[in-house]
């Protein structure tokens, strides 16, 4: 019975939350069948003009294959460099062995470093 009182609210929660972070993109999704000129939601009637327009503009249509290739060729290259150095780093023991590891997470600390130091200069 303690685990059903604590779940229910935990999953009212959860839904409010996921509904939270999924609202504007249902909304921006709804806005983009609309038959006016300007975002609406609800939209007002029904239509694929917008993408029709999308489609045919050369200039989006370039920059969509463009980084659609640079998105492609970075995740191969990430890949197979991210494995091999994973490999290293675990099954080998080398001189900078660490170094390169911390290296390695970088990306994954950046963004919270930045936004504490956004904080920090924000609050201070």
């Amino acid at each position: 019975m303690k685990n059903l009182v604590a779940t229910i609210p935990l999953g009212i929660l959860n839904a409010a939350i996921i509904l939270f972070l999924i609202a504007p993109i249902i909304v921006v999704i709804g806005t983009a069948f609309t038959t006016t000129g300007i975002p609406v939601f609800p939209p007002r009637g029904f239509t694929l003009k917008w993408f029709q327009r999308f489609l045919e503009a050369e200039g989006f249509m370039d920059a969509v294959w463009l980084s659609s290739a640079v998105a492609v060729s970075t995740m191969l290259l990430s890949s197979v460099l991210g494995t091999f150095a994973a490999l290293g780093i675990g099954r080998w023991k080398f001189f900078a062995r660490a170094p390169i590891a911390t290296f390695m997470m970088l990306p994954i600390l950046f963004p919270a470093t930045v936004m504490g130091l956004s904080l920090l200069i924000f609050f201070s």
